[in-house]
């Protein structure tokens, strides 16, 4: 050993003769334990460090000024200032919610365990920014199309920026739609896509070749008549309801459901002008003997999204074997067809508030409650036939003829 002290001291003489230096050992790891911002003991082994810092409070142990230990994990920070710190979260909490705009941190990490700013604004599933109020990030919001506020530990979102509907490929975000009508035809383009509801991020519709060959549901029936002899399309709703968890009666629907109040014009047997089942039921429903004629897909959506809280479904527009995938998931669908269950020739125009309206007398309402290789099932409110079997070739060719229009609901 003293032959090694000499060597160096020697050594030393020299570099300070010759204006040279000697080469910096290298240096080991040091682990610093500290009680607040006061260095108490430094050691070669973490495990040491942190075995002594564990008999002080507030301590902590690092490494080159980077923590890897302690036992006041949570700090509070407001805006990018630390306040304090806490051994627990309780407390953190308690003491944070003193100020504005104020977070709490989690050391190691670190990572954000909770803040006062909880309106977060996001746009097509990647988080933007977050807000105390909710007016600042409705505002925040607006000027980024296809963006959702969200408040932290609520399911419903503050504000939707008008596109609803979003279309993934796996996770990756293709295009936002204000119709879900428009968002499934372009979502089939894309092999492993899928539908989403922005308002509760749900899956509306997924990508599959096929639905699988059988489905019947056990819905009860219910007959239209005697009270409403053209309130096919109510009494159809109402079934649908029903299975939904919600048992409305007929007879309060047929007074809820939006009614064209636009009377009818005729030039002998002929109609000039009347209403649009579009817009609300047209004519008269109770009474057979006075005009009248039903309602489309849209007032009945409204009108189902007033007991199902938003959660109608207006699938008009899609595939038949989009509509037969919700009776595969345990859904039945309400479908706008014709009585005969087929296409049909007897078709009608008139003058609407808004344009041509091109109609059928058959027009018909019914509840699609199953399926298989060959037939559908329906629940008929007019003949009073449950799980009634039709062609499902015929019944898909008269649907289509009557717009492609049916309504059902999230599960």
């Amino acid at each position: 050993m003293l032959y090694w002290i000499r060597l160096l001291a020697i050594m030393m003489a020299i570099s300070v003769w010759s204006g040279t230096s000697i080469p910096a050992l290298a240096a080991s790891s040091v682990y610093d334990v500290y009680q607040g911002e006061k260095l108490l003991k430094r050691f070669d082994n973490k495990l040491s460090a942190i075995t002594y810092a564990k008999k002080w409070g507030h301590a902590s142990v690092r490494q080159e000024g980077n923590w890897v230990w302690n036992n006041y994990p949570y700090q509070v920070y407001q805006y990018n200032k630390k306040l304090k710190e806490f051994d627990h979260y309780a407390q953190a909490v308690r003491y944070a919610r003193k100020w504005d705009h104020a977070a709490i941190v989690k050391m190691p990490g670190p990572m954000r365990v909770w803040d006062n700013y909880p309106y977060e604004v996001f746009q097509y599933n990647k988080k933007l920014k977050s807000f105390q109020k909710a007016k600042e990030a409705v505002r925040y919001a607006k000027d980024h199309p296809g963006s959702v506020v969200r408040q932290e530990g609520q399911m419903e979102p503050v504000f939707l920026t008008g596109q609803p509907f979003h279309v993934y490929q796996n996770q990756k975000f293709l295009k936002g739609f204000t119709h879900l009508k428009d968002a499934i035809p372009y979502a089939r383009r894309w092999e492993h896509s899928r539908v989403v509801r922005e308002k509760d991020r749900r899956t509306i519709w997924e990508f599959k070749d096929s639905v699988k060959g059988y489905s019947l549901l056990d819905v009860p029936l219910i007959r239209q008549n005697p009270e409403l002899p053209r309130g096919c399309e109510v009494t159809t709703l109402a079934m649908l309801l029903h299975y939904a968890g919600k048992p409305v009666d007929k007879m309060a629907l047929a007074e809820q459901v939006i009614k064209d109040s636009t009377p009818v014009k005729k030039k002998g047997n002929q109609i000039i002008s009347w209403g649009d089942p579009e817009l609300g039921f047209v004519g008269n429903m109770y009474d057979m003997d006075k005009p009248g004629f039903g309602v489309y897909h849209e007032p009945l959506t409204v009108l189902a999204n007033q007991y199902l809280k938003g959660n109608a479904l207006d699938l008009t527009g899609g595939e038949f074997q989009d509509v037969l995938r919700f009776l595969e998931k345990g859904v039945p669908v309400l479908t706008i067809i014709n009585s005969r269950f087929r296409p049909v020739q007897d078709w009608v125009t008139w003058r609407g508030p808004q344009g041509v309206v091109r109609a059928t007398f058959r027009e018909h309402a019914v509840l699609l409650v199953g399926y298989d290789h060959r037939y559908v099932y329906i629940n008929d409110p007019l003949r009073g036939y449950k799980n009634r079997k039709v062609s499902r070739f015929q019944f898909e060719k008269g649907w289509i003829q009557m717009g492609r229009q049916a309504v059902t609901y999230m599960n």
